[in-house]
């Protein structure tokens, strides 16, 4: 590999990364992701090591940065005394494989320092969703509770038919919203734009926030309270508002209970799950088909339960 005089610094390489992403048009959320995890790296290696340049890592042991850095963030306490989480240490090395791969495939390196680096098994954890009698709850606590009723009523009733995520919601656009199709425009993840439908029980809500509560001082459909001036919802204010529904229902509730709820009530009622992957934004079909496996689980355990083998023979059927 050719190499001038000047060899940029890692701080440089990392910002290089950065516009690189940009480039791929990667949301501002996964830039400050990358940017705070390769920023926390940095610094544990330049307390050990100085501050070498990448260029150099092949002709020295400073190759071995990355790895000797994940090795002691497995060994590290959590704020609360005990082991880091095995996704917290999945979300580190998979900040550090990208851009180490990222290095090589643009010649800055000779290799790939994580290469082979096998990522973490998590264990499987069953989604949290909510059921019937806890949709009922949240929506009542709006009616009942809420400065804002009728907008929180249509927030929790157009997150549970849509699926969509916290930034998609707080992004909707009036006039992206076909009333009479009962759809809308909304921008996922890396900007991308997909159509999602909502039910008329949905519209109903949505219409009657739009006609007798929405300030109407944005082009976003849903507006916050906390500005006289008018403002947009934010991703931070659409949680807390999730916060104190779910406080008020007996329920935890975040926005992306919502999706998770969505997901699985959509293939439980016989949804296809190349039709989730678009209705959800996914890139890839194992993100959709996760939410298979769920309702799998839930209807193996459902049979368990009603099993007639078991109600009628009992325990003599074994």
């Amino acid at each position: 590999m050719a190499r001038g005089r000047h060899k940029p610094t890692f701080e440089q390489v990392v910002e290089q990364y950065l516009f690189h992403l940009q480039d791929k048009r990667c949301a501002e959320a996964t830039l400050r992701w990358h940017r705070y995890h390769l920023g926390r790296f940095g610094a544990w290696a330049q307390l050990r090591w100085g501050n070498p340049s990448p260029v150099d890592w092949p002709r020295s042991e400073d190759g071995l940065l990355f790895r000797r850095y994940l090795s002691e963030v497995n060994t590290q306490a959590s704020a609360r005394g005990g082991p880091k989480s095995a996704a917290y240490v999945k979300t580190i090395r998979s900040s550090l494989r990208s851009f180490c791969r990222w290095m090589a495939e643009t010649g800055r390196v000779e290799t790939d320092f994580l290469a082979g680096q096998a990522q973490p098994k998590l264990p499987e954890k069953l989604k949290e969703r909510f059921n019937p009698d806890e949709v009922q709850r949240l929506v009542s606590a709006a009616r009942a509770f809420s400065r804002n009723p009728l907008r929180d009523a249509a927030l929790v009733r157009f997150m549970l038919d849509t699926g969509c995520r916290a930034a998609e919601v707080c992004g909707l656009l009036t006039a992206e919203i076909d009333w009479t199709a009962r759809q809308t425009k909304v921008v996922g993840k890396g900007r991308k734009e997909r159509y999602v439908f909502f039910s008329p029980g949905v519209a109903a809500a949505m219409r009657r926030y739009w006609t007798e509560e929405r300030p109407g001082h944005t082009p976003y459909f849903f507006e916050s309270e906390a500005s006289k001036d008018g403002a947009p919802l934010t991703p931070s204010g659409l949680l807390s508002v999730c916060k104190r529904l779910g406080q008020h229902a007996g329920v935890r509730a975040n926005p992306h209970k919502f999706r998770h709820t969505f997901a699985i009530t959509y293939l439980r009622a016989g949804g296809d799950v190349f039709a989730l992957l678009k209705r959800l934004g996914h890139s890839q079909l194992a993100m959709s088909e996760h939410y298979a496996k769920h309702v799998t689980e839930d209807l193996r355990r459902e049979h368990d339960q009603h099993s007639p083998d078991q109600f009628l023979l009992g325990q003599e059927s074994t």
